[in-house]
């Protein structure tokens, strides 16, 4: 049902790729054919990019033969299925006609198909950013923490910068709600030395390689410039 509503919706989209998301399949390419994570084939290295899990997803699909336009509508189709299977299992609570509902008004929802046919990285964040609230609310209901939500609390801060400050809120937010107990504390302790170890490798390899510890997408719309 879900891949029928996935399927019907995008029958009747015309995808309108965002220029943005051009760029990001330039460094993909580049980091496939020449070994480089940057817009130039040689020179400086420069990030351009927001979303580096996103990028890396793109330049495996261009690694494997497909375009990077192919390999990104995949990557899209996949969030989107993620959304929904998301929304069903959030709802599975309620009545099988409910569920239903709440299927059918997220597959028709603008910013849902805006967000497949634009190309970028939004519902790939989006799907991600989701499931790390429907786990931890069943992390907190049912006082067990699952190593999936840990997974996604690393991945999280290297698909958008807002998430270098989401893994770590979610953790403290969980300790809040009382799973910081003696049983749980041998679960949730690994869990926040996980997530610090992913954020610090990330913003070391980017001081590293390009010299700012975010990407160079915040510093242009962060500047009052």
């Amino acid at each position: 049902m879900v891949l029928s509503l996935v399927f019907v919706v995008l029958a009747g989209v015309d995808p309108q790729v965002v220029d943005d998301t051009f760029i990001t399949f330039q460094y993909a390419t580049n980091l496939v054919e020449h070994g480089r994570l940057t817009w130039w084939r040689e020179g400086e290295m420069v990030d351009g990019f927001t979303s580096l899990g996103h990028t890396l997803l793109i330049a495996a699909g261009v690694s494997l033969g497909a375009t990077a336009m192919a390999a990104n509508m995949v990557i899209n189709l996949i969030s989107m299925v993620g959304i929904l299977v998301g929304v069903g299992y959030g709802a599975r609570s309620l009545s099988p006609t409910s569920r239903l509902c709440a299927l059918t008004l997220t597959a028709l929802s603008a910013p849902y198909i805006v967000w497949y046919g634009g190309g970028l990285d939004g519902i790939l964040y989006a799907a991600v950013l989701f499931w790390i609230y429907l786990l931890s609310e069943d992390a907190i209901a049912n006082d067990r923490l699952r190593w999936s939500l840990v997974a996604l609390l690393a991945i999280l801060p290297a698909l958008r910068p807002e998430g270098l400050l989401i893994s770590p809120a979610v953790v403290g937010w969980l300790g809040l709600h009382g799973l910081w107990t003696r049983d749980q504390l041998r679960h949730l302790l690994p869990a926040a030395l996980i997530v610090t170890a992913s954020i610090t490798a990330l913003l070391i390899w980017r001081i590293t390689v390009y010299g700012y510890p975010l990407p160079n997408t915040f510093y242009a719309k962060a500047s009052a410039s």
